[in-house]
């Protein structure tokens, strides 16, 4: 509805639409119309409501924790916030050199002060949920104000959103001192039997109904109004760390022993994930005028995309800088005896030499 002449153009180019510019701006006041006369909303009314609905929540023995969500709320309406959305599905890739600058930093520290890693039982035992999912929260808090939702919100732009950069920042420490303890007994994760079905069947089913149906009759009668939105959150919170748990778990049960294939397409995933949407615009571009069914031209675009993307990794990636940066150094495959001897016999057979003796055929 809002979006510029240049965007429409592109957007009908590539549907291979015929559009007037009259027409579009004339269909684009005729859909605001429709969006208002059916509940529609403009982003400072949401906004207003989002306030509301967290003073509603936090109820009145809360006022300290309304009004720092107030202040908040007001903070981050700041265009800049909002304007410069430049990374689109990379964005992560943003977050994670913002939070490599402080990670450096601590690194060096440690190395100068020759730190042998943080206390173990509070990173290997059960207490590390007493800890851990308390300090998830805070920045958890500021999640879903806007609208509701239940996870971390996303943020595409230049200037991310204070709230977001923190939450992925409790993560990332946590892996990075987590590395640290060098678990190589696995205990973190061994309750994985209890931590994944807790989390499937309890915690996010509520998380869910708490975030999305704060009404419901049986959330009314059991919570009281101003424990809603906290409960939510703690459920937000507890959720991904019992499933990261769980599933580290898991696959060290299942997982345990090297599979070459498997440890391949992990290495590639990286470099398939940065490169591959232009490719899917292209298959879906190729594969769109084929008189075939749906599922047919998705899975030739999965098939055909995916096969040169790993072609590509192995050809142009793997082994150089680039994969380096992305997955650490790998070295080539060394040539086995059998494998150098066929190569010698191909090399003598080529030139009909050896050193300085000549060699008959």
């Amino acid at each position: 509805m809002q979006a510029d002449w240049g965007a429409v153009q592109w957007v009908a180019g590539a549907l291979r639409l015929q559009v007037n510019r009259e027409s579009v701006e004339d269909g684009q006041k005729v859909a605001a119309d429709l969006l208002r006369a059916r509940g529609g909303k403009r982003k400072s009314e949401l906004d207003q409501e989002a306030v509301a609905r967290a003073n509603t929540s936090e109820g009145d023995e809360n006022r300290e924790l309304r009004g720092i969500t107030d202040a908040y709320l007001s903070f981050t309406s700041w265009q800049g916030f909002r304007e410069l959305q430049i990374f689109g599905y990379l964005w992560f890739l943003w977050f994670l050199l913002i939070l490599i600058v402080p990670f450096v930093v601590f690194a060096r520290i440690a190395d100068v002060m020759k730190w042998s890693g943080p206390p173990k039982p509070l990173f290997l035992s059960p207490a590390l949920i007493v800890w851990l999912v308390p300090i998830t929260p805070i920045p958890q808090w500021f999640h879903g104000l806007r609208m509701p939702g239940f996870g971390p919100d996303t943020s595409l732009g230049l200037f991310p959103m204070p709230h977001i950069v923190l939450l992925y920042a409790v993560f990332f420490c946590f892996g990075a001192l987590y590395f640290d303890c060098d678990d190589v007994m696995g205990k973190l994760g061994r309750f994985w039997g209890l931590t994944l079905p807790v989390a499937l069947l309890v915690v996010y089913p509520l998380g869910m109904a708490l975030s999305f149906n704060p009404d419901s009759a049986w959330i009314t009668r059991w919570v009281p109004s101003s424990g809603v939105r906290p409960l939510a959150v703690m459920m937000q919170a507890l959720y991904p760390w019992l499933m990261i748990f769980g599933l580290i778990g898991l696959f060290r049960k299942i997982c345990s022993r090297e599979n070459r294939v498997v440890r391949y397409i992990s290495d590639s995933s990286y470099w398939l994930y940065i490169a591959h949407l232009p490719l899917i615009f292209l298959a879906q571009h190729l594969v769109k005028p084929l008189d075939l069914p749906a599922f047919a031209k998705f899975g030739i675009v999965c098939v055909g995309v995916t096969g040169i993307l790993l072609i590509s990794y192995h050809l142009m990636i793997r082994y150089t800088w680039i994969g380096t940066l992305l997955n650490d150094k790998r070295q080539r495959p060394q040539t086995t005896p059998k494998l150098a001897e066929a190569v010698d016999k191909r090399v003598v057979y080529k030139w009909g030499l050896v050193g300085k003796t000549r060699v008959s055929f």
